[in-house]
């Protein structure tokens, strides 16, 4: 986390504990405006994100039960669930799309 994102970070976590509008946190703290609109509107987008996000790769899907299923972890960002007769092929094409080599 680079001291700009760290500190737009505290900057809105300090604004919504204060109960003040974001004008008047700006003001008394002499921040800016639009920065703290960014970095709410950023927090708030990854919250929106966080969770599973089902993808389904072409052709008729079935539902698998969660003993034929493999949880893979990718850093802290991915978690992916994946059937044990997934294609070795396709997995590394979607670990090359969120983790580049």
């Amino acid at each position: 986390m680079t001291d700009k994102e760290r500190i737009g970070r505290e900057h809105v976590a300090a604004w919504r504990a204060s109960g003040l509008t974001q004008r008047r946190y700006c003001e008394e703290h002499e921040y800016s405006r639009s920065s703290l609109g960014y970095w709410s509107w950023k927090i708030n987008n990854e919250k929106r994100t966080d969770g599973f996000v089902e993808v389904s790769i072409g052709g008729n899907s079935t539902v698998k039960s969660a003993a034929t299923m493999v949880e893979l972890c990718v850093g802290e960002r991915y978690r992916l669930r994946i059937a044990e007769d997934f294609s070795a092929h396709a997995l590394r094409r979607v670990l090359d799309v969120i983790e580049p080599r």
